[in-house]
C-alpha cells in the first residue's frame, strides 16, 4: 500500500462516511486498520512533499458529503460522479485529468517582438537658491539653536520626548527576554528561564513584570529564599496580584513561614481568581494530595467546564490510567478553547498512548502552528514518525531543533522511541550533526 501510494501518478480517495471515521480512527478498536494505515501513509506523503498535493483526487458517489472528506484533502480536486460515462461531465473531468487530456489546450506562444530604446536624458542640475553660511555664521546659529533648549545654568529645558509608541531599546530587549523566559518554563527549561529572566531584569529592572518573571523562574527551579526575597520587594513597592500574592505564600510554606491552612484561608477568599485558583491545584498536586485536588475541580467543572479544569482534571485520569477518559477531557477543552498550545501537545501525548498516531500527529501539528518554536512538540511529534518507522518525517522537525539550537536534540541519542529508524542512513546521517552524536 504505501509503495503504490509513493510511486502511483495519482491516488483516488472514495470518500464514503465509514472511510472519514476509519482514517480518523474513530471506529471500533480492531475496524478499518487498512483505511487507518492508508490514512497515515497519505498524511505523510501530503505533509513531506506537498507539491504532489494534486496527485490526490478526491471521489464521492450519489451526493457530495463534505463532512466525509478528511481534513488534509478537503481542498483537493474533487468530483460527484453518478456512473462511469462520459455523458458525465464530472466523470469526462476526471478522466481528461488521469489521462492528461486537458480540454482546451494553450495557443503556440508568438515570437518575442524587440522593442526599440532611447538614452538616458541626463536633466540639468538646478541651481541652489540658499547660499551656504560661512563659517563666521556658523557659530552663532548654534548659540541661538543651543538656547532654545537649555537654561541659564545650561540644564536642559525642554524634557526629551518619544515617538508615539515608541519605547527605547532596553525596555524591548527586556519585554523579549521576560516573553522568552515564560516560554521556557512552558518547555521546562528551568535553568533557561532563570537566566533569561535575570536578563530582563538588568535590563529594565524599573518594570514589575519583569522582576514578577524571574521571582516564578526562581520558584519553578526550587530557589525559594531569593523567591521570596523577589516577591516581597515587588510587594513593599508595587503590591501584589492575587495569583503573584499565592505564589509568595507557597514560597513562604516551602521555608516554613507559613502553614498549609494559611496558604488554603486565602485560596478560600480569592477562589473566583483564576489564576489563584490554577495556581492552588498545582499547589496540592505537587504535595501530592490529588484526592482534595480532584474534589476541587469536579464541583468547579459541575459548575462551569473551564478548558484548564478540564485539563487538570485529563492529567489525574491520565496518571490513574484512565486515558480514554482524558483523552475526551482534552479534546473538549480544545473545543473551547483551541487557541491553547499546551493542550494540543497533552491531546498528542495521550492519542500516541492510546497508538492512535494519525489524530497524534495533527495534534502536535497544531500545537506548533499556535507556537512555531515549541520544542516539546516537535521531539514528540519526531517520536510518532520514528514509531511508525519513517525516518524522512521523523527527522524533519529534528532539523528544526537542531537549527534553533535546542539542547532537547540530544534525546535522540538515547531516546528509545527512535531505535526503529536508529539504521536508517537519513537517521545515522542527522546523528552526525548532533552534539556528542556517532562520528
Amino acid at each position: 500500500m504505501e509503495q503504490g501510494i509513493r510511486t502511483s501518478d495519482f491516488v483516488l480517495c472514495l470518500c464514503t462516511p465509514d472511510y472519514y471515521k476509519r482514517v480518523n480512527e474513530e471506529q471500533s478498536p480492531g475496524m478499518g486498520l487498512g483505511a487507518m494505515w492508508e490514512g497515515s501513509v497519505l498524511y505523510n506523503l501530503l505533509q513531506a512533499q506537498p507539491e504532489n498535493r494534486s496527485k490526490v483526487q478526491v471521489i464521492q458517489f450519489d451526493r457530495e458529503d463534505i463532512n466525509a472528506i478528511p481534513t488534509p484533502i478537503l481542498s483537493n480536486n474533487r468530483f460527484l460522479l453518478h456512473e462511469a460515462d462520459f455523458s458525465d461531465p464530472n466523470f469526462e473531468q476526471l478522466y481528461r485529468i488521469l489521462t492528461e487530456q486537458p480540454k482546451t489546450l494553450r495557443p503556440p506562444r508568438g515570437e518575442v517582438v524587440y522593442l526599440p530604446s532611447r538614452p538616458l536624458e541626463v536633466l540639468p542640475t538646478k541651481e541652489r537658491k540658499n547660499v551656504p553660511r560661512s563659517d563666521a555664521e556658523a557659530p552663532e546659529r548654534k548659540r541661538e539653536l543651543t538656547a532654545k533648549f537649555l537654561d541659564q545654568d545650561g540644564e536642559r529645558n525642554r524634557p526629551l520626548r518619544a515617538r508615539p509608541g515608541h519605547q527605547p531599546l532596553p525596555r524591548r530587549l527586556a519585554a523579549k527576554a521576560r516573553s522568552d523566559a515564560y516560554d521556557s518554563l512552558i518547555d521546562g527549561f528551568i535553568e533557561r528561564a532563570v537566566e533569561l529572566a535575570r536578563k530582563a531584569v538588568s535590563l529594565d529592572g524599573m518594570d514589575p513584570q519583569n522582576r514578577v518573571a524571574l521571582a516564578r523562574s526562581l520558584f519553578s527551579k526550587g530557589e525559594y529564599e531569593e523567591a521570596a526575597a523577589r516577591y516581597r520587594e515587588i510587594k513593599e513597592q508595587n503590591g501584589l496580584l492575587p495569583g503573584q500574592e499565592l505564589a509568595f505564600l507557597m514560597c513562604e510554606f516551602k521555608l516554613k513561614k507559613v502553614s498549609f491552612e494559611d496558604v488554603e484561608r486565602y485560596y478560600s477568599q480569592n477562589r473566583d481568581d483564576e489564576v489563584v485558583h490554577e495556581g492552588f491545584l498545582l499547589f496540592l498536586y505537587e504535595l501530592g494530595d490529588k484526592a482534595m485536588a480532584r474534589k476541587i475541580v469536579e464541583e468547579r467543572i459541575r459548575l462551569h467546564r473551564s478548558p484548564a479544569d478540564l485539563v487538570f482534571l485529563a492529567v489525574l485520569d491520565w496518571e490513574d490510567g484512565n486515558d480514554p477518559k482524558a483523552v475526551a477531557l482534552l479534546e473538549e477543552s480544545t473545543r473551547l478553547d483551541p487557541g491553547q498550545a499546551t493542550t494540543w501537545a497533552d491531546l498528542g501525548v495521550g492519542l500516541a498512548g492510546m497508538r492512535r498516531f494519525g489524530l497524534a500527529i495533527e495534534a502536535f501539528r497544531k500545537a506548533i502552528q499556535i507556537r512555531p518554536h515549541y520544542q516539546f512538540a516537535r521531539l514528540a511529534l519526531a517520536e510518532i514518525y520514528a514509531l511508525m518507522g519513517d525516518a524522512d518525517a521523523a527527522v524533519q522537525p529534528l532539523e528544526e531543533l537542531l537549527a534553533n539550537g535546542s539542547v532537547e536534540v540530544k534525546r535522540v541519542l538515547t531516546e528509545r522511541a527512535f531505535d526503529p529508524v536508529r539504521n536508517s542512513e537519513v537517521f545515522r546521517s542527522f546523528l552526525k550533526r548532533v552534539p556528542g552524536g556517532a562520528s
